[in-house]
């Protein structure tokens, strides 16, 4: 028997909200009509039914990978034609006629993506942004609360409340700190394979997360930029630190980005090429009206292009995106 046939009114609210949450988890939206879209339709007409169930295994696929791109390469044509049962050859073929003849895919150097993801996956980010603003609002409300009655407000309330004006006076303080991007202390990854002085080091990076915690997001900034600098470390966590503080300030992402077996690994590559200097890329980018949006798609710089290829870096770094 469906779960939701009793008591209908209680369960059709646990349906809508468990829906919504399976929704934003699991699915992406199929627009109606897309099989009549003009590109879709010739790319339909030559390659029949086969491309088109094809195109929609790689649209699958790239939702499901956090990087929201697929790499031009060998490896993802037999990837693909593992999850289609079609051969590597024809679906790097189909990929290729997609982008340049259908161009239903996009191409970014030597990886590519569709629209409709980047599109449906900021929508996603968006919810759970939303979501987790709601949160806090009523956490903050909750807090006031009980505040008001204790008759007292907490050293942090009035901290951020009523701060002390230049001329001596109090006043109400209508604006509220910066949040942190730091992640919590105790993520930086280690193993009992690290060197000694490799583990010293991760350690004293969680220690500074603890310091910093609290603190402003300049004052982050300025932190994990010192350590990056004279540390010079080759993990990951300070980088994504850096990257979540300065996209996060310059709306380039919605939300802080996750440190992934995908990322980890494109970055241990990097971290051993003499010219990755990653403050040096972010001044660059924080230059470049091309990379932070002002394009003909709108387009921003995300981590995944920072750490995809030498190449990529190395035009940042030299200022070939205006």
């Amino acid at each position: 028997m469906n779960k939701y046939i009793v008591t209908p009114f209680k369960s059709l609210n646990r349906m809508i909200r468990e829906t919504a949450k399976e929704y934003t988890k699991e699915y992406f939206p199929h627009d109606f009509g897309t099989r009549h879209k003009k590109k879709m339709a010739a790319m339909r007409k030559e390659k029949k039914m086969r491309g088109y169930g094809l195109f929609w295994v790689i649209v699958e696929m790239l939702h499901e990978d956090d990087a929201r791109w697929m790499d031009l390469d060998e490896l993802t044509y037999i990837s693909i034609a593992a999850q289609a049962e079609e051969s590597p050859r024809y679906v790097q073929e189909f990929v290729d006629q997609c982008i340049n003849r259908y161009k239903v895919f996009i191409q970014e150097g030597s990886r590519f993506t569709t629209a409709r993801v980047l599109r449906n996956i900021d929508i996603r980010m968006g919810i759970s942004e939303s979501r987790a603003e709601a949160g806090r609002k009523g956490a903050e409300a909750r807090w006031q609360n009980m505040a008001n009655a204790n008759g007292k407000n907490s050293d942090a309330m009035a901290n951020d409340s009523k701060p002390i004006a230049k001329d001596g006076k109090e006043k109400e303080n209508k604006e509220k700190k910066s949040k942190s991007y730091l992640r919590p202390k105790g993520l930086t990854a280690s193993s009992e394979a690290d060197p000694a002085e490799l583990k010293q080091l991760k350690q004293e990076y969680d220690d500074l997360v603890t310091v910093l915690s609290d603190k402003e997001n300049i004052d982050c900034w300025n932190g994990v930029k010192a350590f990056i600098a004279e540390k010079k470390p080759v993990f990951i966590e300070p980088y994504i630190d850096l990257w979540n503080i300065f996209a996060l300030n310059r709306k380039l992402i919605k939300q802080p980005i996750r440190i992934t077996d995908h990322r980890r690994k494109k970055f241990e590559t990097r971290i051993k090429e003499p010219g990755f200097d990653f403050i040096a890329i972010l001044a660059a980018v924080k230059k470049s009206a091309f990379l932070t949006g002002d394009n003909d798609r709108g387009w921003t710089v995300d981590f995944e292009f920072l750490i995809h290829s030498e190449e990529n870096y190395t035009k940042i770094i030299e200022e070939k995106y205006k």
